[in-house]
């Protein structure tokens, strides 16, 4: 019996893996089309999860491609150009500025899907020779929500607690200064009745 052989294909080194014309509504498909600043962002994010330069990582640039975009027509496809550059030269892929250009500046929604499908599918497969120990874009961004999450409840237990503790505190002025006013009444009272037992005693050995 022959031996069975593989029939899977692995891409040339220097070509895409993802196709450009990929129409299938998924997330990246619908986000291209109605949030292009959104998947702008996540995908730079995706590409620089595993940088350690810490400004390159908090700025995915999705502001900037919303204000060009918004400000000129069509003019998020600088971004996306630069974007497709730095996709290209980071996992060696085949192309030129001219035709990163065209490509961004005619179809942005096909090289906004292909950069994230492409990002995404590099990075899984270095994570998988990596080992089970990677930096993905998801797991990190789930850890740093769920951390600041438990970090800013603890904080918001800690102001109420605060918040109590002055509450009571004044609470307590505010009765001792009631009773500290009820004291003078009383004080004030009883001066008012000598005075008008002394006038009254007066008033009767004058008699």
């Amino acid at each position: 019996m022959a031996p069975q052989t593989s029939t899977k294909t692995v891409a040339a080194a220097g070509s895409w893996q993802t196709s450009f014309w990929k129409f299938t509504p998924g997330s990246s498909f619908l986000n291209s089309v109605f949030c292009p600043c959104i998947l702008y962002g996540q995908t730079n994010d995706r590409l620089h999860a595993t940088v350690s330069d810490k400004k390159e990582k908090e700025s995915n640039g999705c502001v900037p491609f919303a204000i060009f975009q918004i400000a000129v027509p069509n003019g998020g496809f600088y971004h996306l150009m630069q974007q497709r550059r730095e996709i290209r030269a980071r996992y060696n892929i085949a192309g030129n500025a001219a035709v990163d250009c065209l490509a961004s500046f005619f179809c942005m929604c096909c090289v906004q899907v292909q950069a994230d499908e492409e990002v995404k599918l590099r990075e899984a497969e270095a994570a998988n020779k990596a080992g089970p120990v990677s930096e993905g874009y998801k797991a990190g961004e789930t850890m740093s929500v769920t951390t600041t999450a438990t970090a800013t409840a603890t904080e918001v237990e800690a102001k109420k607690e605060e918040t109590k503790e002055v509450k009571k505190t004044e609470d307590k002025k505010e009765e001792d200064k009631k009773e500290e006013d009820k004291k003078e009444e009383d004080k004030e009272e009883d001066k008012k009745e000598e005075d008008k037992t002394e006038e009254k005693e007066k008033t009767e050995e004058k008699k």
